[in-house]
C-alpha cells in the first residue's frame, strides 16, 4: 500500500473502528480487559470509550495500538488537535481525582 498512512487504514465509523482496535490489541497481545486493569476501571468502561469520549482511556487505547490519540479518534478533534467537545476523564495528564471533603466527612460518620 504505497502512500497509505495509518489514518487511511483506521475506519472512521465507530463500530468498524472498535473492531479494528480490538484486532490491533489482540495482535499486540493485550485487550480492553488489560487496559481496564491498568487504569483501575471496568472492561465495559474501556469498551464504551469507543462510543463515548474519555480522555484518559482514549489515550491508553491509542498508546496500546501505537497510534496518536488524535489519529485514532480523529472525529473528536479539530485539525489543530483540540478537542471538539468536553469529555469525561479530564486531560490525559491529569491525576486521579481525590474525594471531596464533603464525601470524606460522610464516610467518617
Amino acid at each position: 500500500m504505497k502512500g497509505t498512512t495509518e489514518a487511511d487504514i483506521i475506519p472512521a465509523e465507530t463500530l468498524p473502528r472498535a473492531a479494528w482496535v480490538q484486532a490491533k490489541l489482540k495482535c499486540a497481545g493485550t485487550s480492553f480487559s488489560d487496559i481496564a486493569r491498568d487504569l483501575g476501571v471496568s472492561r465495559q468502561t474501556v469498551a464504551q470509550t469507543m462510543w463515548r469520549p474519555n480522555a484518559r482511556i482514549e489515550l491508553a487505547i491509542a498508546q496500546a495500538v501505537g497510534v496518536e490519540v488524535t489519529t485514532l479518534f480523529a472525529d473528536r478533534f479539530d485539525a489543530a488537535g483540540n478537542r471538539l467537545h468536553r469529555v469525561r476523564g479530564g486531560s490525559a495528564e491529569s491525576t486521579p481525582a481525590t474525594p471531596s471533603p464533603t464525601r470524606q466527612k460522610a464516610k467518617a460518620a
